[in-house]
């Protein structure tokens, strides 16, 4: 058991009571929270701005996450493996105060990349004492429209890798020679810069918000609060451990194909659990794809961690470092959730998403009050294209589907998988900010949930109408062939599609992405998938099938086939 208790700590040497430490730590993760805030209102693209893909957190010296915001669990549990990379080619004693650490490069530590990772020390009375670090996702960093290349066969065809390098802010960003670099490898070089200056800036927050604090509290107080922090999460953690069976439980999940062809792909898991600890094995994972649905190391790590802390953890439960030391990862290299370089990974979030429905199934069978049926858990990512004669236009949206049912309650309707955890784009900030497309449909798909005794959660339709010639599309999918699980009875949930219609004809476009060119009057429909059922669907609650009814959420077919028609004579 942790050392670190209710009623008081210490760490090195320096005891901190504990109203002291409530403080500190929620002012580390107040700090963590005003870093998301400028990040935010600073950003140029609507996938910080309005999606809010992005990420910021305080890690310590060693690396270890001290606090972070609530933001996206695939970045966050990763971030100190990516601090590790960097700190592994720029030695620490390098860095000055106006320095930051840049990496987007999925075999040095990063995810994919769009995603660019920003570090900076923190120095206190000359002292390195921390770092901060974000995440944000870029509409374009070459490569395909909006760095989605969906017949890319290696990480060349992605994009443009950075791998971990040292930049002074003043002299190289702004104006300098990484600025003319990026800005020249970016169909969007003004949204390129303008984001990262807002990332560049969420971490002069954390870095004046953490001087504050240890002026206010001292070096000490601060630093011991810190390391206080993650041993009570690694605590909170292992006692959470301790109430599962003893045991080896497996699951498994599978992709719809590799990109260029149908064939699934199996993503297998084993999980041990023993005493107070787990060990997370992907041993019978599927060879590396040749196409883009590869996960670097990096995301497999964070949807692990992120499963365990979904079906284990508490609402309260503070996520830091310290609350995953308990875990123990191991990923075949050469595998799907390990590849070897150069594969491509712009589609990692479909298989780390199997990943964490893998580690969920094997852990709900342990604890079956804690368990919950596959989501849609799918990033079905649309991005829609112009170019002008003022440049590049691209407009990009993740959309959604439906979660799992679990016990208890139905699946939530049409929200990020769990992994990814970004926002809704509102129909009117996308047709203010883009003229060359209209929505006219956004609405969830009655019938969409797997039956249950808890349904799972809806999946929905967006429907773009093209208003100017030469739109292009590019897009990534999965869950077209294979339907989400359902568990204990419950029925699967449903697939999705991808579908331009043009002078009255409907083409279905490709199952894991692909490409088309649109002109006034197409539309392009894209309809995600529910999930999964949990339970009997004869046991399910009378009324909720007479509200689900009332509310179109589901036909009068759908009851009488999975209800009995004494449940849809209700509606």
């Amino acid at each position: 058991m942790s050392a670190v208790s209710m009623n008081a700590g210490q760490q090195n040497g320096h005891a901190v009571d504990p109203v002291t430490f409530q403080i500190v730590n929620g002012a580390l993760i107040a700090a963590t929270r005003a870093m998301a805030l400028i990040l935010r209102r600073s950003a140029y693209s609507t996938m910080i701005r309005e999606t809010q893909d992005f990420s910021t957190a305080i890690l310590d010296t060693q690396g270890n996450l001290a606090a972070q915001s609530e933001a996206i669990p695939l970045h966050l549990n990763s971030l100190g493996y990516a601090l590790g990379h960097c700190l592994s080619a720029i030695p620490a004693d390098s860095l000055a105060a106006d320095d930051m650490m840049l990496v987007n490069d999925p075999y040095h530590g990063g995810q994919h990349l769009p995603d660019i990772q920003v570090f900076a020390p923190v120095f206190y009375r000359g002292k390195l004492v921390a770092y901060l670090g974000n995440l944000a996702h870029h509409t374009d960093i070459s490569g395909g429209l909006g760095s989605l290349n969906p017949t890319a066969t290696d990480v060349f065809q992605e994009g443009l890798r950075i791998p971990p390098i040292k930049i002074r802010v003043p002299d190289d960003l702004l104006g300098g020679p990484v600025h003319g670099l990026l800005s020249a490898n970016s169909r969007l070089p003004a949204n390129l810069i303008g984001d990262l200056n807002a990332q560049v800036a969420a971490n002069r927050t954390g870095q004046e918000r953490l001087v504050e604090l240890m002026d206010k509290y001292g070096l000490e107080t601060v630093l011991a609060c810190m390391a206080m922090a993650q041993d009570l999460g690694e605590q909170k953690m292992r006692q959470a451990i301790e109430q599962v069976p003893a045991g080896i439980y497996t699951g498994e999940d599978f992709l719809d194909g590799d990109g260029f062809d149908t064939v699934p792909m199996r993503i297998a898991v084993t999980v041990t659990v023993s005493s107070s600890t787990i060990d997370v094995d992907f041993t019978g994972t599927d060879a590396q794809a040749r196409g883009y649905v590869n996960s670097p190391m990096a995301s497999t790590i964070s949807a692990t961690l992120t499963a365990i802390r979904a079906v284990l953890g508490e609402p309260e439960m503070q996520t830091n470092g310290g609350t995953f030391r308990p875990i123990t990862i191991n990923a075949p290299k050469g595998t799907l959730l390990n590849p070897n370089y150069p594969a491509p990974v712009r589609l990692r979030m479909n298989s780390s998403g199997r990943a964490y429905g893998a580690v969920l199934q094997a852990l709900g069978k342990a604890v079956p009050s804690r368990a919950a049926a596959s989501g849609f858990d799918t990033t079905t990512c649309v991005n829609l294209g112009i170019l002008t004669e003022a440049g590049y236009r691209i407009y990009m949206e993740p959309l959604r589907g439906g979660l799992g049912g679990a016990h208890g309650r139905d699946g939530a309707d049409a929200i990020s998988q769990l992994l990814s955890n970004s926002a809704n784009t509102p129909v009117e900030s996308a047709e203010s900010d883009y003229d060359y497309f209209r929505i006219v449909r956004y609405e969830l798909r009655p019938d969409s949930g797997g039956a249950g005794e808890f349904q799972g959660g809806l999946g929905c339709v967006r429907e773009f109408e093209i208003v100017r010639d030469g739109v292009q599309v590019v897009f990534s999918s999965d869950r077209a062939n294979n339907k989400p699980w359902g568990i204990m009875g419950g029925a699967p949930g449903t697939i999705g599609s991808v579908k331009v219609i043009s002078k009255g004809k409907t083409l279905q476009l490709p199952a894991n992405g692909g490409s088309a060119s649109l002109n006034r009057g197409d539309r392009l429909r894209v309809e995600t998938g529910g999930g999964g059922g949990i339970g009997d669907p004869a046991t399910r609650d009378p009324d909720l099938v007479a509200r689900d009814l009332s509310l179109g959420r589901i036909t009068p077919e759908f009851a009488e086939k999975h209800y009995g028609k004494s449940h849809s004579d209700r509606g």
